[in-house]
């Protein structure tokens, strides 16, 4: 018996494999036992088709159920990043090459890259500069400014209707209460 939270699936592979092989031994042993009580040579051919197709119509329900249930865990803790890329490219379609990029009040930790590698991907080029609510300095020297406010980005340069300095600082006690929920990336959707 395994006691493995939902998530952790991938932990499964090997003994499911095993699970699997000897589901499928006992499976067949049942089957021939049974047809040593009914003989018939056409029974046996049709049983042969028949145990695989009982054991998708049996399995097929429980898989999509559990799938969807799976997809909802998985999509809970990950970024958005579909989303955000669409908010991204319907702000600023293109960047100049090398632009220097400023996201203020995202709600992702000091140490997490996921803007840097989104910004990059989206706009396929390695030389943008990204950088995160840095204290004094200018908004001017940026060729993009992205606000992060209420679970959506924002482009600052096409008009701000707040005080872009007065936003909380990434990363920050102040900028973590923005992603509170069940999930750490639940408001973002």
């Amino acid at each position: 018996m395994a006691f493995i939270a939902h998530y952790s699936a991938f932990f499964l592979y090997l003994p499911m494999a095993g699970w699997s092989l000897y589901a499928a031994g006992l499976l067949v042993m049942v089957r021939k036992s049974l047809l040593r009580l009914l003989p018939g040579e056409r029974l046996q051919t049709a049983s042969v088709v028949a145990l695989p197709v009982l054991l998708v119509l049996f399995l097929a329900p429980q898989h999509q159920q559990q799938s969807a249930k799976t997809l909802r865990i998985f999509e809970s803790v990950q970024p958005p990043s579909r989303r955000l890329a669409r908010e991204m490219t319907a702000l600023r379609p293109g960047l100049a090459h090398g632009a220097r990029v400023l996201f203020v009040g995202d709600p992702f930790a000091k140490d997490e890259y996921f803007l840097l590698f989104l910004t990059r991907l989206l706009y396929r080029d390695m030389s943008i500069t990204v950088e995160r609510t840095p204290l004094r300095i200018g908004q001017e020297r940026y060729d993009a400014v992205f606000t992060f406010y209420q679970g959506h980005f924002k482009d600052c340069r096409a008009g701000c209707s707040q005080d872009w300095r007065k936003l909380p600082i990434s990363g920050t006690s102040e900028a973590s209460k923005v992603s509170r929920g069940r999930a750490p990336y639940e408001i973002m959707r």
